[in-house]
């Protein structure tokens, strides 16, 4: 009797934990299991929104850079010493005129965040210039400059001598034609003003947190990086997948088995793209 007891006591226990674990712990174990992906899915849309917002902020902080210096631009294009000093003839004139620009650009540049230096170059050769290092502007940048009657080129293809903590190509320059201002299809001479690539390096390190790459895309290439290694490299090397064809994109994919979220954003000018790289595997 003992014996059928036990034997029915066991049986009933086991048939009241199997209850339990179908009633109680397997719904809850399954939904645990979906809790955990909602919140998984929250928390990559929070990860998406925070990091399309970076690199928004980072695009709009490069086209104010940019505003910048097409102002800056402009008004060395339309002041009146710059223009002395590209039509004076006679050669005490032209230094006279050198000097009155010298002190004009020098105040400008510790007035202006961006600027490192400027040049003026003459239809003669001559060349006024702020700095030692800079290498003034090339034939060819001048035809192009003359075939975009007084528009501003951007350039990313500044050489200079290494100077100091100063890399040969660490300068980028913003250049125009200087027209008369009696008739507009006559050159008079050529402005380029130069700011050290570090300024936008910075820019992007101001926003990096740890797990993070930033970088700046030209033509599909990766011309300033959080990653100095990565510069130079085409960003399909780094992020084979990517799309770089909206105005602001995220994207998932994996690079090398790693899950990671992409977020860009283009800079209307000079045409750039922003991308911030973020792995999703922490």
């Amino acid at each position: 009797m003992k014996m059928l007891w036990k034997r029915m006591f066991g049986s009933l226990q086991k048939t009241i934990f199997a209850v339990i674990l179908v009633l109680i712990i397997v719904p809850t174990a399954i939904l645990g299991v979906i809790s955990y992906r909602q919140y998984r899915k929250i928390i990559t849309e929070n990860v998406r929104v925070l990091n399309q917002s970076n690199t928004s902020q980072i695009a709009s902080n490069i086209e104010g850079i940019m505003k910048n210096l097409q102002n800056s631009s402009l008004s060395f294009y339309q002041n009146e010493m710059v223009r002395e000093y590209l039509l004076a003839r006679d050669p005490d004139e032209v230094e006279q005129a050198w000097y009155s620009l010298n002190q004009y650009v020098l105040n400008q540049i510790a007035y202006e965040e961006y600027i490192y230096a400027v040049d003026f170059v003459r239809l003669d050769g001559r060349r006024y210039s702020s700095s030692s290092v800079t290498e003034g502007i090339s034939g060819p940048v001048k035809e192009l400059l003359m075939e975009k009657s007084g528009g501003p080129l951007f350039r990313t293809d500044i050489h200079v001598a290494d100077y100091g903590d100063l890399r040969s190509d660490e300068l980028y320059g913003y250049a125009r034609c200087i027209h008369d201002i009696n008739d507009i299809g006559i050159p008079i001479g050529f402005q380029q003003i130069y700011f050290k690539k570090q300024n936008l390096k910075r820019l992007l390190n101001d926003y990096r947190a740890d797990g993070e790459a930033y970088y700046i895309v030209e033509d599909g290439r990766i011309i300033i990086s959080t990653d100095p290694d990565q510069e130079g490299k085409a960003v399909s090397e780094i992020l084979p997948n990517l799309k770089l064809d909206e105005e602001y994109s995220s994207q998932q994919m994996k690079v090398d088995g790693t899950p990671v979220m992409t977020a860009c954003a283009r800079v209307k000018y000079p045409g750039w793209y922003v991308v911030k790289q973020i792995s999703l595997s922490q």
